[in-house]
């Protein structure tokens, strides 16, 4: 049986989530790091942050 998975929130209009980063044994060094490759210099930069069905986490900078 083919299972679809959904990409998870970790950071959404600056407010992290850390239930999810929790649940998914993401550390905050691991999200500051994608933050930092996605040009992010502090989390109220981040639109929104989510990590994907693939354990990567991609980043959307506010405009």
């Amino acid at each position: 049986m083919f299972q679809l998975s959904i990409p998870w929130w970790s950071i959404h209009n600056g407010k992290v989530y850390d239930e999810v980063l929790k649940k998914e044994k993401i550390t905050h060094n691991e999200l500051d790091s994608a933050l930092r490759q996605a040009g992010c210099n502090s989390i109220s930069e981040v639109h929104f942050a989510i990590l994907e069905s693939n354990g990567t986490i991609s980043v959307k900078k506010k405009n």
